[in-house]
């Protein structure tokens, strides 16, 4: 199985994980996959693994939301494998998705004349990071 993958509707309050379905009957084991079981950790960093969906009852799903528990700007792994008549495949590997989003939107910056070198100060408040690590500020002029 190819690992989850974080989906577009994922935010501080919600994450949205994805997966694809096996490709062909051989790479099912011969038989029709009628299940596909997801665990995540909880936020607990694989300490426990917890059923989210496919286990029981059965399910063909390819995308999940989960909403109840979920803290922003925590990690949590995810992983997936397939269930047909020969029983339960391997798990993907681990993939951790984080309660967050886009940061928002800045607001108007200013401008003052440095009264030393004659150049231009920008300044600006600092949006809220929407619980992810802001890396960099684009100034157009």
């Amino acid at each position: 199985m190819q690992p989850v993958t974080k989906g577009l509707n994922t935010s501080e309050t919600k994450v949205h994980a994805n997966w694809v379905p096996l490709p062909s009957l051989a790479a099912m084991g011969g038989k029709q996959v009628f299940s596909y079981n997801l665990q995540w950790d909880r936020g607990t960093n694989a300490a426990a693994w917890y059923d989210v969906l496919g286990n029981t009852p059965s399910s063909l799903a390819l995308t999940v939301e989960l909403t109840q528990d979920i803290v922003g700007g925590v990690k949590y792994n995810f992983r997936v494998r397939s269930h047909n008549i020969h029983g339960l495949g391997a798990f993907s590997t681990v993939f951790g998705i984080k309660a967050a989003q886009r940061p928002d939107s800045m607001q108007a910056l200013t401008t003052t004349i440095d009264g030393t070198s004659g150049g231009v100060i920008f300044s600006w408040i600092k949006p809220h990071d929407g619980f992810q690590d802001l890396t960099s500020y684009t100034v157009l002029i």
